[in-house]
């Protein structure tokens, strides 16, 4: 019987760890915000160990991309997609010198980021012409 017991009680521990609620992926989205405004650590404990970054389709590390830059946000806006347990997130910066829009589409699985794919575009690309 307590055999069958802790059975039942690791089913429901490993269904409440699967689900992926709306607070969840906001809080994940907060410290990928926080992440890009210059506290990398805050998205770190996130980070699954199969985790895929590309940036303009390019894969690289993340220590490489636009994340590992300090960017002043103006504007941010997210989507968050429970079913999918996915974000996606537009950042926009309007520093005269740097001006960029970023779109950030975040994949978790188990509580853990899997993948992010960032589209950086700046004053030559499409959304400043």
């Amino acid at each position: 019987m307590l055999q069958l017991f802790l059975l039942a009680c690791l089913s429901l521990v490993a269904t409440a760890s699967a689900d992926c609620t709306r607070d969840f992926l906001k809080n994940a989205t907060d410290a990928y915000l926080l992440a890009q405004s210059g506290t990398r650590s805050a998205l770190a404990p996130a980070i699954a160990n199969n985790f895929t970054y590309t940036e303009n389709n390019i894969p690289m590390s993340i220590s490489n991309g636009i994340i590992s830059k300090n960017l002043k946000i103006d504007h941010n806006l997210s989507i968050f997609d429970t079913t999918a347990c996915s974000t996606f997130t537009e950042i926009i910066v309007t520093n005269p010198a740097k001006p960029c829009v970023i779109t950030t589409r975040m994949v978790f699985n188990n509580s853990r980021v899997t993948t992010m794919e960032s589209v950086v575009t700046t004053n030559s690309d499409w959304a400043f012409k």
